[in-house]
């Protein structure tokens, strides 16, 4: 398997106290921003399973519209034992709101879902059937989901149900799908808040310890059709949000090694973009870093880039505007 890199940083990690999870409860973690038109019916939604061990983490994300006012209504005697709700003062974005709420789990097991889906009635009792009817040592359950712009499945590539294992989940499934992880998985792991995207730092970190199942059964309504996102505010023209980004991903290496061993070809293309930003940012530490990147995973890719570094920065910066990088 290729090397992608030595060590890209030191990250001082702190062991988080060990967690009692509850035997057989689901959390699941909503974050929300300005949805106060559209959360209701979500959170019907979790509160109409037929699988009724669950508890619902809303983190009200620094809404400034009525999403404060609707979520009092969740907050009466009815639903103390199932519906917790914390609000944050500023906005953190998906990430800083959905570690907000991954920090206060009690359940065996949690799901993220998203303030506009919908869970279907039986989603989580479907899931959690598998470990009786399958293997009760699977860690990870995922499903697919319909989308609800084209009325399709959002998740391709797997066609039935089956075990799904990491090179499977980075080479096979593209798009949408939606399930339960064991909490025992997450350990310190946590969404990187200073990513827009690239949520994948954070569940290639889970994969890695996880044994997956995939039941091709859609048990969620992905709402695609309306208000923008984190990925959608990423991908603007913007060199500074970009070359940020990807100076920020140089922390993941996880990211990196999973990319090398399983998808090569995302390497190049991903290395390649970052060394273009970090070159144009004349930023020497950062450009050396993806440098190392392709140098141990594409010979070919790394003399293309030290190719272009005999034109002088300032031309990229301006050729930019004309033809921006995606």
């Amino acid at each position: 398997m290729p090397l992608v890199m030595q060590k890209l940083v030191s990250k001082k990690t702190t062991k988080s106290p060990q967690v009692q999870f509850e035997t057989g409860k689901v959390s699941i973690v909503m974050t929300t921003y300005n949805r106060g038109h559209m959360i209701r019916k979500s959170i019907d939604s979790l509160l109409s399973q037929t699988y009724k061990n669950i508890e619902i983490i809303i983190v009200d994300n620094g809404s400034t519209d009525n999403t404060p006012e609707v979520l009092n209504e969740f907050r009466s005697p009815k639903f103390r034992d199932i519906i917790r709700i914390f609000r944050l003062e500023e906005n953190r974005r998906f990430a800083g709101g959905a570690n907000y709420g991954l920090d206060q789990i009690r359940g065996e097991w949690f799901t993220i879902l998203d303030d506009d889906d919908l869970a279907y009635p039986d989603a989580l009792e479907t899931m959690l059937k598998v470990l009786d009817e399958v293997d009760p040592t699977i860690t990870a359950i995922n499903c697919n989901c319909i989308d609800s712009a084209t009325g399709e499945l959002s998740g391709k590539g797997p066609e039935g149900d089956q075990y799904l294992s990491m090179e499977d989940t980075m080479t096979l499934c593209k798009g949408e799908f939606w399930g339960l992880t064991k909490s025992e998985l997450l350990r310190d792991s946590r969404f990187n808040a200073r990513l827009l995207a690239y949520d994948s730092t954070f569940w290639y970190q889970i994969n890695q310890r996880a044994k997956r199942y995939y039941i091709h059964k859609p048990l969620r309504l992905y709402v695609t059709d309306h208000g923008p996102t984190d990925s959608q505010y990423f991908k603007r023209k913007d060199r500074v949000l970009k070359t940020t980004m990807h100076r920020v991903l140089l922390e993941e290496p996880i990211y990196w090694e999973s990319l090398a061993n399983y998808v090569p070809r995302e390497l190049r293309y991903v290395g390649f973009k970052g060394f273009l930003y970090m070159y144009m940012d004349d930023d020497k530490e950062s450009t050396k870093k993806y440098l190392d990147i392709l140098v141990r995973n594409s010979k070919r890719t790394y003399y293309f880039a030290r190719l272009l570094m005999l034109v002088p920065s300032r031309v990229y910066r301006y050729l930019y505007h004309v033809i921006p990088l995606k």
